[in-house]
This record gives C-alpha cells, sequence and structure tokens, in this order.
C-alpha cells in the first residue's frame, strides 16, 4: 500500500498498480507513461509535472489531485473522476475523457486540443439525485484552455458557473442559444 508514500521522480514506466491505490502519494516528477491505473484511487495524490503519458485511467478518482503542469498526452481517462483536481497547465492533447466528471476542476492554461470530452458524465451531486443534473463542467475553471471549443462545451448538460475566457464565453452563449 501507497498511502501517503513519497515517489518524487520515481521512473514507474508500465507499472501496474492495484485498483484503490495510492491514495495520497506524492509522485511529483514521476515517470509514469504507459502504466495501468484502472480503477486506482489516486484522491488527493501530488502528480505535479508527473509524465502521465498513454496512461490508462478508467474509472479512475484523483478527486482533489494535483495534476498540475503534468503531461497526460494520449491519457485513457474515461469515466475518471477529476471532481475539484488541478489541471493548471497540464497537457491533455488527444486524451480520452468520454464521461469524466470534472467538476469544480481549475482547468486554467490546460492544452486540451483533440481531447474528447463526448458525453461529460453529470455529477453525483445532491442535487442531480434530486432530478437537477449538473454537468462535469460545473464550476469549472477553463480560462487560457487551449483547443477547447464551444461545442465541447455545449455538449454538457449544465455550464453554469464555468469560468471561460472572454472570446469563448461569447461562442458559447451564441452556439448554446441555438442549439437549445
Amino acid at each position: 500500500m501507497l498511502v501517503r508514500a513519497s515517489l518524487q521522480e520515481a521512473d514507474l514506466r508500465k507499472l501496474q498498480f492495484e485498483p484503490r491505490q495510492p491514495s495520497e502519494a506524492n509522485l511529483s516528477s514521476a515517470v509514469l507513461s504507459g502504466a495501468t491505473l484502472l480503477d486506482a484511487t489516486l484522491d488527493h495524490a501530488s502528480l505535479y509535472k508527473a509524465d502521465l503519458r498513454n496512461v490508462l485511467m478508467q474509472r479512475a478518482s484523483l478527486k482533489q489531485a494535483d495534476l498540475r503542469e503534468a503531461n497526460l498526452g494520449n491519457a485513457n481517462l474515461t469515466m475518471a473522476n477529476l471532481q475539484e483536481t488541478y489541471l493548471t497547465s497540464t497537457k491533455l492533447g488527444n486524451a480520452q475523457l468520454k464521461q469524466a466528471d470534472l467538476s469544480l476542476a481549475i482547468l486554467t492554461d490546460a492544452d486540451l486540443r483533440k481531447s474528447d470530452l463526448e458525453r461529460l458524465r453529470p455529477s453525483r451531486s445532491h442535487s442531480a439525485r434530486r432530478g437537477h443534473e449538473r454537468s462535469d463542467l460545473q464550476g469549472a475553471d477553463l480560462r487560457g484552455a487551449v483547443g477547447l471549443t464551444a461545442n465541447q462545451i455545449c455538449s454538457a448538460a449544465n455550464r453554469a458557473q464555468a469560468q471561460l475566457d472572454d472570446n469563448l464565453r461569447r461562442d458559447v452563449d451564441s452556439l448554446c442559444a441555438n442549439t437549445r
């Protein structure tokens, strides 16, 4: 078990973690490219500047994890829980984010070029259980995100309180008004 372990700058390429491991670990600057982290729990983990290219993280939980400046290019984050995750300046080019939960995530200056945000998953909030579904982009900070399109944002069930650059906000307001 790696709870609260410190593996700063470790080279863990092709490593396969057991599900639910390692919560709250310090993996800053670690090389995890190509690793398999299916169903892993990395809540509160520090993956600052980690190399996570081509990592398989389907259904992984990264709630409140620090992924600032990490490289998640070509990563598979399908159905991942990224609630309140710090994704500032993170490289997410070509990442699979299908049905990922990005509610309250901070994506300031993140690179989302060619990433797949199809069918954003509604969060499991209290209001969602009452029938008022909230999208993963509820309250997300998307200012400065590269490659993010108005179409991607309009595909969300709810974009309320999402923070966008002014130009993108205008495009979203115009496009979303026409697609209702």
